[in-house]
């Protein structure tokens, strides 16, 4: 990401396929930098937060109908959408941990989901919105509460206990509630032909790739089951694995993730990127995977 090229070495296991970082460095908060995305909380103006949330409130309770004649005007949100095929109401109590400052915990509440909150140890005290916590500033073992969705957007892998991290999420579920975890892959193209140039490899910071067995080893593990498991990864596997091979790292001004258009791919290169990405999430091989877990597992189900 920041292009450093320090050394870490990884280990992956011979039965699950499951790839771990060999040491977590003592000095790991060194490495996420000030900048880091996760706590950049970006406030919008009230007109323009209450536009976003109105469109992503109708993502989640409109019509399907409604939903394609939005999609003629603007592109749905990608993770609402998930929201939407998952089941998620506007009178949900959802907790997403790893929030950071809890900008997407500001997101759900704006487009009605009153009763979501947010959990990060790493912020350095609880964030605060009109007078009600935000963010608390806890661990998953000192959450208290029950929770209809507990959500983990790309955090699980910066976990060092995974086991622990899913039995407490398991402590937290209400009855019928279920975990929503995105995480990227071993399993995947992108891995297998990217090796240590993979873009989610993301050394140090990742310290767990799971595989979609080793993640179901260990949710069982955790009193967890696995109902479903898809694919969401973006172009960008291949447009930022291929960037590391020519030694570009993710925040230089070249790349594609800073430059955006004037990187240093071609509009057609871009797209035929974007056709790749389909076609391996649809085989179930792209590189970050959607997975919702339950106490009560009605049968595992894929696509």
């Amino acid at each position: 990401m920041f292009g450093t090229r320090e050394t870490f070495a990884y280990r992956q296991c011979l039965q699950c396929d499951c790839l771990q970082i060999e040491t977590i460095p003592d000095d790991i908060a060194r490495h996420y930098g000030g900048g880091y995305y996760s706590y950049d909380l970006r406030r919008h103006k009230r007109l323009k937060r209450w536009r976003r949330g109105l469109r992503r409130r109708w993502i989640i309770v409109a019509p399907e109908p409604v939903i394609a004649f939005m999609s003629l005007f603007s592109s749905p949100d990608p993770l609402f959408r998930i929201y939407r095929s998952i089941g998620l109401k506007l009178g949900d109590r959802v907790l997403d941990v790893g929030t950071g400052s809890g900008g997407h915990v500001l997101e759900l509440k704006d487009a009605g989901v009153a009763g979501a909150v947010g959990l990060d140890p790493f912020v350095d005290k609880d964030v605060m919105l009109d007078g009600e916590i935000l963010v608390h500033q806890k661990s998953l073992a000192e959450m208290t509460g029950m929770f209809d969705l507990i959500t983990s957007h790309h955090s699980l892998e910066h976990m060092p206990d995974q086991m622990n991290a899913l039995s407490q999420a398991r402590r937290l579920l209400a009855p019928n509630g279920r975990v929503l975890i995105r995480v990227p892959t071993v399993s995947s193209d992108a891995f297998e032909h990217y090796s240590e140039n993979w873009v989610n490899l993301d050394a140090p910071r990742h310290f767990f790739l799971h595989s979609h067995r080793s993640l179901g080893d260990v949710a069982s593990r955790a009193g967890l089951m696995i109902d479903r498991l898809w694919c969401d990864s973006s172009d960008m596997q291949f447009m930022a694995s291929e960037q590391y091979a020519k030694d570009i790292p993710l925040m230089d001004p070249r790349s594609t993730a800073v430059a955006k258009r004037d990187g240093i791919f071609s509009r057609a290169q871009r797209q035929a990127f974007a056709r790749k990405a389909e076609m391996v999430n649809s085989a179930l091989r792209g590189d970050t995977i959607c997975v919702t877990m339950s106490n009560n597992s009605r049968g595992a189900e894929n696509g």
